[in-house]
């Protein structure tokens, strides 16, 4: 999008390096102009006429110059309308108060009653001035801790990258001697090119196999907890493959049919059909019913014979099942 200053008319096309400037205002001009209208600190705005200071110019950051006003407006606002949340006893008591904040950058940017919302806004200011500045030493400190915690992940980065670089040419330089090894005894060995080859390649294959133990470093905790270190020792006992083995319960009564075995019983006649999406992912009408059987089962069965003794149970069952 071609941009163009609005008092002296150059455009990105005739100066691909024309660079807008932007105040509180929202209007916009070149750095030149910049240059030539604020001679002095102070100076009005060759659009509004409003009373601007020249190191209150920045470089614009959206097209549309509303964008940058509202922006500038919102960030002047929440300097002083600073509460979050936990400061409201209710919530409906927050959301009121952030309405109240959209009114007033509302008005501001439209030009709506602005004397009155400047002095509204006074009148908060010195209704709240202890609280608006405990707010803002609070939201320096997030600030801080957060700036913090972004440095220490880019040092973590960085040195997880360095790691990563060292031990790929670790593995470089090993492949290079392994090469250069294989060659010299070609060149001096008395046996067959297939034999040296074959035991060279089995030697690299157990040296590959050997566990090794890895040393990981996280520098993000050096400031509260020290340096930590976790050694990863890979298992070299062989296991046996994992089996499943369904989970059995004693209903004290008669079992639950199997799934293949209810709709021989009966149980699934008057089971809704299952859907075609759902068949897509593997289920079926006899898994619900079963679950709802086992469910139905499980406390069928229990009759204490002898209140004194809990363990004496017998099983009572039902007529028809």
């Amino acid at each position: 999008m071609e941009r163009v200053c609005p008092r002296c008319r150059t455009s990105s096309y005739d100066k691909p390096s024309l660079k807008l400037l932007v105040n509180v205002c929202g209007h916009h001009i070149c750095e030149s102009c910049v240059d030539v209208v604020f001679a002095r600190p102070t100076a009005p705005c060759p659009e509004c006429g409003v009373a601007l200071r020249r190191s209150l110019y920045r470089a614009q950051q959206f097209e549309d110059p509303m964008v940058e006003r509202e922006v500038d407006i919102r960030k002047k606002v929440l300097q002083d309308y600073n509460q979050l949340e936990g400061d409201f006893p209710s919530l409906q008591a927050y959301n009121d108060y952030l309405e109240e904040v959209e009114s007033i950058v509302y008005n501001l940017c439209n030009g709506v009653d602005v004397e009155v919302t400047r002095e509204k806004m006074e009148q908060y200011r010195r209704d709240h001035q202890t609280f608006i500045m405990k707010n803002r030493e609070k939201r320096r400190q997030l600030e801080r801790l957060t700036q913090q915690e972004v440095r220490e992940e880019q040092q973590l980065q960085e040195l997880r990258n360095r790691q990563a670089l060292a031990s790929a040419k670790g593995e470089a330089r090993e492949k290079k001697r392994d090469m250069q090894s294989v060659i010299h005894e070609l060149m001096v060995s008395e046996r067959p090119a297939e034999e040296v080859v074959a035991s060279h390649a089995a030697a690299a294959a157990q040296s590959e196999a050997e566990p090794t133990t890895k040393h990981i470093t996280f520098p993000t905790f050096q400031r509260s907890m020290g340096t930590a270190v976790f050694d990863m020792v890979p298992s070299t006992k062989e296991r046996e493959n994992y089996t499943y083995q369904p989970p059995s319960q004693n209903l004290l009564g008669p079992g639950v049919p199997d799934l293949e075995e209810l709709g021989d019983y009966g149980y699934l006649t008057h089971v809704r059909e299952v859907e075609i999406p759902h068949v897509g992912s593997g289920y079926m009408a006899a898994y619900g019913c079963h679950r709802a059987l086992q469910e139905a089962f499980s406390g069928l069965f229990f009759s204490t014979q002898d209140q004194r003794n809990d363990s004496q149970i017998s099983c009572v069952s039902p007529d028809v099942v």
